[in-house]
C-alpha cells in the first residue's frame, strides 16, 4: 500500500468471493442487503477497497406517513397522495404502489428505503378510494367531514386552497345578481336559497333545496340554471321529476325564463340518439318513471 506493509490474515470463507476476481458488481435489492451483511466485515480488511458511492449507500429507517397532498380532480373528485417520510427521503404512495414487488427496497440515490405496501396500506385504513393512478380519491363532501380527522400535515394545492377558503364563507354566502333573463321576483328567502346553490357550485358541492311545496323551489332552480348559461356555460342541464310536473315545469320556463330551450325527453317512443344530437338544446326535463 505505497510505502507501507500490511501483515494479510486469511479472508474470512463468507466473504471471500468478493476478492476472487478483484472487482465485483452488486444490483438491485442486493445492495442494501450486503451494506447490511458483508460490509462492514469487508471494511476491516485493508484489500477491500469500495468506491465512494458504496461507502455514502445509506439504510433508511422504516417510512412513516407525514403529510397528505391534495389536489382537486376531475367533477366532484380531491385527489390525496400520502407522502410518506424515511431519513431525508420523501416518497409518495403512488410511487410506492408502482414497484413490482409487495415488499422491497426503494431507491433514491444512494439511499434505500425498506418498503412494505400491505403494511403501508393498513396504516391509511379507509382513506378513500384507490384510484387507476395509484392516487387515493375522496367526494369533496366526505373530504370536508374528514379533513378534520387526518393525524398529519396536509399539503392542499392551489385549486384546495380556493376550495377551503370558499368553505369559509359556508354560513354567509355573498349576494350574487339575478340572471337578466328571469320574468319574475324571487322572495327574500328564494333570493337566499339562489345565492346558497350559486355558494355550492362554486366551491363544487352538492346540497339539498328542502322549501315546502308550494315556497318557489322550481323558480329558484330556474333563476340557477339561466345564471349560468348568462356567463356562458356550454354543457345541457338535466332536471329529473315526477311526470305530474313535467308539463308545469314547462310551462313555468316558457313563462318565468325563456331564454332556456327546454326538451322533453319522455315516454316509451323516446331514443338515446336525441340526447346527443348536435345543437343539444341547453337544458332538459326527463321523467325517471315514464317506462
Amino acid at each position: 500500500d505505497g510505502r507501507t506493509y500490511h501483515p494479510l490474515g486469511r479472508v474470512p470463507t463468507g466473504i471471500r468471493e468478493y476478492f476472487a476476481k478483484g472487482r465485483r458488481t452488486i444490483e438491485g435489492d442486493a445492495i442494501p442487503e450486503f451494506m447490511e451483511n458483508e460490509f462492514e466485515t469487508l471494511t476491516h480488511h485493508v484489500a477491500f477497497r469500495p468506491s465512494e458511492a458504496v461507502q455514502q449507500t445509506q439504510i433508511v429507517s422504516r417510512p412513516k406517513l407525514s403529510a397528505i397532498h391534495v389536489e382537486t380532480g376531475a367533477g366532484d373528485w380531491m385527489e390525496l397522495d400520502p407522502i410518506y417520510q424515511a431519513g431525508d427521503v420523501r416518497v409518495a404512495l403512488h410511487e410506492i404502489l408502482a414497484m413490482q414487488k409487495p415488499k422491497g427496497y426503494l431507491r433514491r440515490g444512494n439511499q434505500f428505503v425498506l418498503i412494505d405496501k400491505q403494511a403501508l396500506r393498513n396504516e391509511l385504513g379507509q382513506t378513500g378510494t384507490m384510484g387507476p393512478d395509484g392516487r387515493l380519491r375522496m367526494r369533496r363532501s366526505e373530504y370536508v367531514l374528514k379533513r378534520a380527522e387526518f393525524k398529519v400535515a396536509v399539503e392542499a394545492g392551489e385549486s384546495v386552497k380556493r376550495f377551503e377558503a370558499d368553505l369559509e364563507r359556508l354560513s354567509d354566502p355573498r349576494p350574487d345578481p339575478v340572471p337578466k333573463g328571469l320574468l319574475t321576483t324571487l322572495r327574500p328567502y328564494q333570493k337566499s336559497g339562489y345565492d346558497w346553490m350559486r355558494f355550492l357550485r362554486r366551491a363544487g358541492l352538492h346540497g339539498v333545496l328542502a322549501d315546502d311545496m308550494g315556497l318557489g323551489k322550481t323558480h329558484q332552480c330556474m333563476a340557477l340554471l339561466l345564471s349560468l348559461y348568462e356567463e356562458g356555460v356550454k354543457r345541457p342541464s338535466l332536471v329529473v321529476c315526477p311526470t305530474s310536473v313535467l308539463d308545469p315545469w314547462m310551462d313555468k320556463m316558457r313563462q318565468y325564463a325563456p331564454g332556456l330551450r327546454p326538451y322533453k325527453y319522455y315516454g316509451p317512443d323516446r331514443k338515446s340518439e336525441a340526447l346527443t344530437l348536435p345543437g343539444m338544446p341547453s337544458s332538459r326535463v326527463t321523467s325517471s318513471s315514464g317506462r
